[in-house]
């Protein structure tokens, strides 16, 4: 799948989330709520996690 495709999904993918060793690209839908907080662009370190934005 592509950057712009969720992982889990296929839909349009919102930003990029890491936990601890595991990434992928997620939706709206499938996005934990830090990153569904954050505005465009926005960037979030969170413990071992990683939140990035599109």
């Amino acid at each position: 799948m592509s950057e712009d495709a969720c992982s889990v999904c296929g839909k349009k993918a919102i930003g990029y989330q890491i936990f601890g060793c595991c990434g992928s690209s997620v939706c709206e839908e499938h996005a934990d709520p830090k990153l569904r907080n954050l505005h465009s662009g926005g960037k979030l370190k969170w413990g071992d996690c990683y939140f990035f934005r599109y």
